[in-house]
């Protein structure tokens, strides 16, 4: 236990590392005194933006999951379930690919004793929903903005294929039996009923396809704040060529060999704006401000609900006890 605790600190380390290596690079890259200007000269108006892009992406990723919970967990607020989807966000900022935000399967088992199995079935539906509009994004810019990138169509379209593939895979007794027997051992029964439960979901197409559509339109409305960001920086960029590169730039944090595929992210999009003749270090600048805005965001609420909020609840109940 204690060499796999190890083993793992490591690899956080080493995944920082490789983050700060590859942000240095690309500041080097675009210029760093020109990177600095544009970071220290940013209108408030653009820290507020991000703030409310923020904040709205938290709302709407939380509803496209909630479509699809609420239909068999009815006795679950809205409201309630934001607050722990938050949390599990915020944890989510600082692990490979956002898994971590799977840990609101764990507090929905903790404070409303919700099967994590099925719990995880609403999860996975919607996480693959979310990916598939990613990549479908993806598939529409490339051709209009990026002719010599059209290589690039066939890796979206296997991903695309191998999505397919795996939602088909569950549907096999023998592959799930397999799972169970020699991944998941012992861990098995958390999540039985996971099949039941997903089954259940993608029979109910018109909720599938409401989250995927509420997906979509979260991840439009971070498009339409990076196009209305860089035009008040005086850049005009077409709204569907921000999309698209968002897009592809969110697919790139599934590479799991930075924090939370931090550089990977902004050098990627940054990369795609230059090869299209744009001002590299101003759209740099900011998606480094972006960057940072979700993770000083995301480390105060990860502090609020594990610290604050907690002793707060602990002082309560003891207040009520010696009533």
């Amino acid at each position: 236990m204690g060499c796999l605790m190890k083993r793992k600190n490591i690899i956080l380390i080493l995944k920082i590392l490789t983050s700060i290596l590859i942000l240095s690079i690309l500041l080097y890259k675009l210029d760093y005194n020109a990177v600095i200007y544009n970071l220290k000269t940013l209108p408030l108006i653009i820290i507020l933006l991000m703030v409310v892009e923020y904040c709205i992406a938290v709302f709407m990723n939380s509803l496209a999951f909630f479509v699809l919970f609420k239909e068999r967990n009815k006795k679950i607020k809205f409201l309630d379930f934001l607050k722990l989807n938050w949390y599990a966000f915020s944890i989510g900022q600082f692990s490979p690919g956002r898994v971590g935000e799977m840990g609101i399967t764990y507090l929905l088992k903790k404070r409303y004793n919700f099967a994590i199995g099925k719990s995880f079935a609403s999860f996975l539906v919607y996480r693959i929903s979310a990916v598939v509009v990613l990549l479908l994004f993806g598939l529409i810019a490339i051709p209009l903005y990026f002719d010599n990138l059209n290589s690039w169509i066939p890796i979206i379209i296997l991903f695309l294929v191998f999505i397919i593939c795996f939602i088909l895979a569950i549907h096999n007794d023998k592959l799930r039996f397999f799972i169970r027997k020699y991944i998941l051992r012992k861990y098995a029964p958390l999540i039985s009923g996971f099949y039941i439960e997903i089954k259940q979901i993608i029979r109910k197409k018109s909720l599938v396809i409401k989250s995927t559509l509420i997906s979509a339109l979260k991840f439009s409305y971070g498009a339409l704040t990076v196009t209305i960001i860089l035009y008040i920086l005086g850049i005009k960029v077409p709204f569907l060529l921000v999309l698209g590169i968002n897009s592809i730039s969110m697919l790139f944090t599934f590479i799991p060999i930075s924090f939370s595929g931090i550089g990977i992210k902004e050098s990627a999009a940054v990369f795609l704006f230059y090869y299209l003749g744009y001002n590299a270090a101003t759209i740099g600048a900011v998606y480094i401000m972006f960057t940072a805005t979700y993770l000083i965001l995301n480390f105060s609420i990860f502090l609020y609900f594990t610290y604050i909020k907690e002793t707060t609840s602990i002082e309560n109940k003891k207040i009520r006890l010696k009533q």
